[in-house]
């Protein structure tokens, strides 16, 4: 389930920034940069209201869905209570992935739109639905410093968030809660997104890499990118991870930091990627009679290698790393909670 929860809240979020971004190329949006930020709000409008009309439809699909299979798979010699206590637990687990993958659509798109909007105000140019500017060109280094400084106001912002979450005290199920997660996840992503174009406009603008094999969309220019960004959201994640586990009493706020990084990380670091599978795809399409069939059959080759590859290894041991993370932090708190408890006794 969350293979394919993650696969298409990721191809729904990035149609979301598609239609998104095409609204601000209208006349309409792009003449400012307050019009600009317009689409961001009507994405985020249609994208609940679709949210909210789901959750009404799936309620009674996924009870009656739940009760034929135990039917069909043979599960009839159990008691009803048991039979009801195992659809409760399914129901649960499949309620949390599929709000887990909204939230992530959300943000994913409210993200990359808001970000566009920053590099207009910042550069005068309004990036393509791709986050390209055409033609890309060299801009002054106040331009990279205030977006990189952008990004760290939105990280500072995020922190804030799940301090607020940690500390108020809001029912999971609630709507306040859901949103507060997703101004979270999404103040995460912002940080992100201003990195990666931050050090895109870097890479354009250094002269020591503005060499004819190195110049950005170059495929030498786009692997070293992502090989930058990806060297430094591995140590930033290995920092965090030094930090959560001094964190002793706060384990609970030290994950949900590190889950929302994560995160956010990863969109940094895959879509700097996907500009790379994106260029050689271009490259080897051009070779063919048919550009369009070329790519569709390249695609569909990184599909059938990917994402079984991704799914039998690397998720799986994401999962069972999850679980014993798990047990680690519970068996910490224990022993702190009976180490409180002994002190208290003595004193």
């Amino acid at each position: 389930m969350r293979c394919w929860a993650t696969l298409l809240a990721h191809m729904c979020g990035f149609a979301a920034i598609n239609a998104g971004a095409s609204m601000q190329q209208l006349s309409l949006f792009r003449t400012s940069v307050l019009r600009s930020l317009l689409p961001v709000g009507i994405v985020e409008v249609i994208l609940l209201l679709f949210f909210v009309l789901l959750k009404q439809l799936r309620g009674p699909m996924r009870h009656g869905c739940c009760a034929t299979r135990f039917k069909v798979d043979g599960y009839a010699e159990l008691k009803q209570e048991d039979i009801d206590e195992e659809i409760k637990m399914r129901n649960e687990l499949y309620e949390e992935e599929v709000i887990e993958a909204e939230n992530d659509i959300s943000s994913l798109s409210i993200s990359f739109l808001t970000v566009q909007s920053v590099r207009y105000a910042l550069t005068t140019c309004l990036p393509n639905f791709e986050g390209l500017e055409i033609p890309e060109v060299p801009h002054d280094h106040w331009c990279i410093v205030a977006l990189y400084l952008w990004g760290i106001m939105f990280a500072i912002a995020c922190v804030g968030w799940i301090v607020i979450i940690d500390r108020v005290e809001i029912p999971p199920d609630d709507f306040a809660a859901r949103y507060l997660g997703i101004l979270m996840n999404t103040c995460a992503m912002v940080w992100a997104w201003c990195s990666l174009w931050a050090t895109r406009m870097l890479f354009v603008k250094h002269p020591l890499l503005n060499h004819a094999m190195f110049m950005l969309p170059s495929m030498m220019g786009r692997v070293i990118l992502a090989l930058t960004l990806s060297s430094s959201s591995m140590s930033i994640i290995w920092v965090l991870d030094k930090i959560d586990d001094r964190m002793r009493g706060k384990r609970h706020l030290g994950k949900r930091v590190m889950k929302t990084v994560n995160t956010a990380l990863g969109i940094l670091v895959g879509f700097s990627w996907e500009h790379c599978f994106d260029g050689a795809v271009e490259a080897v399409a051009t070779l063919g009679h048919s550009r369009i069939i070329m790519k569709d059959v390249l695609c569909l080759m990184v599909v059938l290698v990917v994402v079984p590859a991704w799914r039998k290894y690397i998720l799986k041991k994401t999962l069972e790393l999850k679980v014993y993370k798990d047990e680690r932090d519970r068996s910490a708190e224990e022993a702190e909670e009976a180490e409180a408890a002994g002190i208290l006794k003595e004193a």
